[in-house]
C-alpha cells in the first residue's frame, strides 16, 4: 500500500517536475537489489511504478533525466518482463482506434485514420505513444504536386521509436519508416490510390 500511495502522490509529480521525489525510489531499489521494489519479485508496486515511469518516458524524453538505478530498473521490466512486453504489443487490441463515423463524413478523417490504422498495422507499439495524435497522421499538402494529403506521422515516430529502441532492423531511416506505413495502407481502402 505503501509504494502505491508514493506512486500515486509522489512519483507522478516528480517523474515530470523534479528529481527529488526520485530519491525515496532510487534509495528503495538500491536497497533492495535495483530490480524490484517488493521482496525478489515482480508486485502490485512494480507495476504501479513501471507503469508511471514508462507513460512520463512516452510522453517525453525525461527519461534521461531519471537516475541511473531508475533507468535500469524501467528499462528491465520493458525489456524482460513479460507482462509489459506483452501489454505493449497488445495496446492496439486493448485500445482499438475509433471506426469512421459515416454520418458525418470527412475526407480529412477518413485520410487520417487509413495512415493511423496503417501506422499500428506497420508498428504496433506507435499506439504506446500518447503524444502521437490522430491530426498528426495526415494534412493537407503545402504543394499540389505532391498529392492532395501527405501522412505526417513519419518523422515523429521514426525519432520515438529510435529512442525506445524500437524500430525494426530494416527501418534506417525516417524514408523506410514511411515507405513501411505506405505499405500498410490496404489496397481495398475507398479514399486512397
Amino acid at each position: 500500500d505503501e509504494w502505491l500511495e508514493y506512486e500515486r502522490i509522489t512519483l507522478r509529480k516528480a517523474a515530470v517536475d523534479s528529481k527529488q521525489g526520485m530519491k525515496v525510489l532510487e534509495q528503495a531499489l538500491v536497497a533492495g537489489g535495483g530490480l524490484f521494489l517488493v521482496g525478489e519479485g515482480l508486485s502490485i508496486a512494480d507495476i504501479s511504478v513501471v507503469c508511471t515511469l514508462y507513460h512520463c518516458t512516452s510522453k517525453s524524453s525525461s527519461a534521461m533525466n531519471f537516475p541511473k538505478v531508475v533507468q535500469t530498473y524501467l528499462d528491465y521490466h520493458i525489456e524482460n518482463t513479460p507482462a509489459f512486453a506483452a501489454g505493449l504489443l497488445n495496446l492496439p487490441i486493448l485500445f482499438p482506434s475509433q471506426p469512421l463515423d459515416l454520418t458525418a463524413p470527412s475526407l480529412s478523417r477518413a485520410v487520417c485514420r487509413i495512415f493511423q490504422d496503417a501506422v499500428y498495422t506497420a508498428f504496433p507499439l506507435a499506439a504506446a505513444i500518447p503524444t502521437l495524435e490522430r491530426k498528426h497522421f495526415a494534412s493537407l499538402c503545402t504543394k499540389k504536386a505532391f498529392g492532395d494529403y501527405q501522412c505526417t506521422a513519419a518523422m515523429s515516430l521514426f525519432q520515438k521509436l529510435k529512442l525506445w529502441g524500437a524500430l525494426p532492423p530494416d527501418v534506417v531511416s525516417s524514408q523506410s519508416l514511411a515507405q513501411k506505413i505506405i505499405d500498410a495502407i490496404p489496397i481495398d481502402n475507398p479514399v486512397i490510390d
